[in-house]
Order: C-alpha cells, then sequence, then structure tokens
C-alpha cells in the first residue's frame, strides 16, 4: 500500500489547544496596577521559600 502523504480529515478539522487564554473581565485584580501584583507574588514566592511548611503553602 502506498502513502500519498495526504491526511485524513479528522487530523486536519482540529482546533489547536490554547491553554492559558486570556479572558477579558473588569475584576478587582485586573484594577489592580502592575507593580503591585508583582509585589504580591514576589512575596508569595519569598514566604514560600523562606517558609517551606504547609503552613507557608497554605498561605498560596
Amino acid at each position: 500500500m502506498r502513502r500519498t502523504g495526504a491526511r485524513s480529515p479528522n487530523r486536519s478539522t482540529r482546533r489547536p489547544l490554547i491553554l492559558l487564554r486570556p479572558v477579558p473581565r473588569e475584576t478587582p485584580v485586573h484594577r489592580l496596577w502592575a507593580g503591585t501584583k508583582l509585589l504580591a507574588a514576589s512575596a508569595l514566592a519569598v514566604t514560600v521559600a523562606f517558609v517551606p511548611s504547609w503552613t507557608g503553602l497554605l498561605v498560596l
């Protein structure tokens, strides 16, 4: 049997998998200044780094 390289119809009609797609919404977190979100993320990372316990993870 010879292959011609043609794809089956099911493969060409598949939609690509898109993860972490931005959803436009107006939430309190979206209204925060970008620097505030960066500082909060940094504080959480430092907390988990220096308190590597269930209590530190509970803060997340």
